[in-house]
């Protein structure tokens, strides 16, 4: 259901993280949380309630995944400008 991008899985080896978390755009409570159209993504496991995400291994790393998102093949890619990187859903918009 959630594909790393091989150049992820090497980026949160690098940087020790074990887990990310896949949340939907409504469930973070943050000032702009309403124009948000996207679902964000952490690393580390969930803040919040556990029973509200689904659980996957992907590579060794743990994937927590809303379970408010739609049910449908993600892939998780990173964008870099300079120095700051993110990581993001590819194609999120077109699912």
């Amino acid at each position: 259901m959630v594909t790393l991008e091989p150049e992820v899985v090497k980026y949160l080896n690098r940087k020790g993280v074990k887990a990310i978390t896949i949340e939907a755009p409504n469930s973070v409570h943050s000032c702009c949380g309403e124009f948000r159209f996207e679902p964000g993504i952490r690393l580390g496991a969930p803040i919040g309630k556990q029973e509200d995400y689904l659980c996957f291994v992907s590579n060794n790393i743990e994937i927590y995944y809303h379970q408010e998102l739609p049910r449908k093949p993600v892939i998780i890619e990173r964008q870099s400008w300079g120095l700051f990187s993110t990581l993001h859903i590819k194609n999120w918009r077109i699912l």
